[in-house]
């Protein structure tokens, strides 16, 4: 049976970009208008060198570090209990 858990983590690339910025690249673009026909105001956008599995790995230390087995929340929990 699956069951629901708190734990989870996230990790995003640094890089921003805005409609603001794409307004200003390609002029006939309002910013209103590409946020009415796509939804999105920001984009996350990945360095060169950095792949899906960068982020994973950014993630998942994030997740252990916040819940280590030292955090009392955890004490006497295996990650079975979860």
């Amino acid at each position: 049976m699956l069951r629901e858990t708190e734990l989870s983590s996230l990790a995003q690339p640094e890089k921003v970009l805005g409609n603001e910025t794409l307004s200003a690249e390609f002029p006939d673009w309002n910013v209103g208008k590409i946020f009415d026909k796509t939804g999105i105001a920001i984009r996350r956008i990945a360095d060169e060198n950095e792949a899906a599995l960068d982020l994973t790995e950014r993630a998942a230390l994030k997740l252990f570090n916040t819940n280590s087995p030292s955090n009392p929340r955890f004490a006497g929990k295996t990650l079975f209990d979860f």
